[in-house]
């Protein structure tokens, strides 16, 4: 095997600890492939503000209410996101984990369809126990009327109670599938069900987003025994098409762009997260390259050209940020016959609200508001400057909702997004 072939090896099969995983499962459903490519989490900065989130509702639990919000700082510090729309996410959920919630619980299904509770999260399970797969972390689940109890050092769902098992959600609604088709979330109420005993058990999403809205998504019922069956026989059905894709990735080429696996490329491909590791994804936007569609689109072509916007803007966005810090390095790149890419100075002429105020109340008298332009960026940029506390500026946001001051308006964006369903 060659030093190139062994590190693609290397580098695949490394994925394998994720394989299993519910955070995984959903993309194992459209494609079989999804099951081993690499997956790549997003680093922007709702996606880290996302994380910081998730961190504060584990210390709710942890360390109480208080200490959990005035921890808020230090969080946001730790994840490199301002605090303001941090603690904005925070006061927004305004739900609270019951009595006796557990928090950030890992667990895997064993082959007779038992369940044991196991180290690591977040995609990663380095140390499963002999024959554990499946595994999966929940970020919260609690049981009512009455709390959840130990029994033998496990959590036990008391008799007549319902356990419930939520999971946050603070990225784009559009692309978590309804909590009914959601296979993340009912391995996860499958998993805490056979872990605690409970003979009910509801699955629940709680979307909070980033100006602190928050909605759930949940059954109209909770899952029972029949239920249970179905998810644990979708559980094995993963595992089989995951096995058999492992099984491929050991034969023929080692290389990323010929493994030999089974590709289904279609509007799932939107929200993967192994799209920019896919040879088929990759494939359609080489081949897009080399030969551009002309003419009027069939159907089929402009379904394509859709699927490939976003991970076009995507691949763009990391390219400029590879050459950004290239530049950072080395100075501008030089292209040639005079021209380099890098930073330069463009000019634009901008409104100082300030100055333009006063004339403008003087031509326009009360309409003139209707010219300035306020954000809230703008907002706690000025409460900043004057250096109000977090929590003045709390207050202030809420005289201003108070007030009416903050409408939501609708705008058009082109992009991929949930269809309405029609009957």
């Amino acid at each position: 095997m060659s030093g190139a072939a062994a590190v693609a090896r290397n580098t695949w099969v490394a994925q394998q600890d994720a394989v299993f995983s519910d955070s995984t499962a959903h993309r194992v459903e459209h494609c079989a492939a999804a099951a081993v490519l690499p997956g790549f989490d997003s680093t922007n900065a709702k996606a880290r503000l996302g994380s910081a989130f998730h961190e504060h509702r584990e210390l709710l639990v942890t360390l109480g209410y208080r200490r959990a919000f005035r921890a808020l700082t230090a969080i946001a510090a730790k994840w490199d996101v301002e605090r303001l729309p941090l603690a904005r996410m925070a006061a927004g959920c305004t739900w609270a984990p019951p009595q006796g919630s557990l928090v950030e619980v890992s667990l895997a299904c064993l082959p007779d369809g038992s369940v044991v509770q196991v180290e690591g999260g977040h995609g990663s399970y380095p140390d499963l126990p002999q024959g554990a797969f499946a595994p999966g972390q929940l970020d919260v689940m609690w049981s009512e009327p009455d709390p959840l109890v130990m029994v033998g050092g496990r959590p036990t769902c008391p008799v007549g109670s319902v356990l419930f098992v939520a999971d946050y959600k603070t990225g784009d609604p559009d692309a978590v599938p309804p909590v009914e088709e959601n296979a993340q979330l009912l391995n996860l109420a499958y998993k805490a069900a056979r872990w605690t005993g409970a003979v009910s058990v509801v699955p629940a999403i709680i979307f909070v987003d980033w100006q602190g809205a928050m909605s759930w998504d949940a059954p109209p019922a909770p899952l029972h025994e029949d239920d249970l069956d179905l998810v644990w026989e979708g559980i094995l059905a993963r595992q089989k098409r995951a096995n058999a894709q492992l099984a491929a990735l050991t034969r023929g080429p080692l290389t990323p762009s010929s493994l030999n696996l089974s590709y289904s490329v279609g509007a799932h491909c939107t929200w993967c997260k192994s799209r920019f590791a896919c040879p088929a994804v990759v494939g359609e936007v080489k081949s897009l390259v080399e030969a551009p569609p002309e003419g009027p689109l069939s159907a089929d072509d402009a379904a394509r050209l859709a699927r490939l916007v976003p991970l076009i803007e995507t691949l763009s966005k990391k390219i400029r940020a590879t050459l950004e810090d290239y530049v950072d390095e080395h100075g501008p790149i030089e292209l040639g016959e005079g021209d380099v890419w890098g930073p330069h100075d463009v000019s634009k002429e901008v409104v100082v609200p300030s100055l333009a105020l006063p004339p403008l109340v003087e031509h326009f008298k009360g309409a003139a508001f209707h010219a300035v332009e306020i954000s809230k960026a703008a907002i706690d940029r000025v409460a900043k400057a004057e250096g109000m506390k977090p929590g003045e500026t709390r207050s202030l946001f809420g005289e201003l909702r108070k007030a009416g001051a903050f409408q939501r308006t609708t705008s058009v964006w082109w992009s991929a997004h949930k269809g309405k369903k029609t009957s």
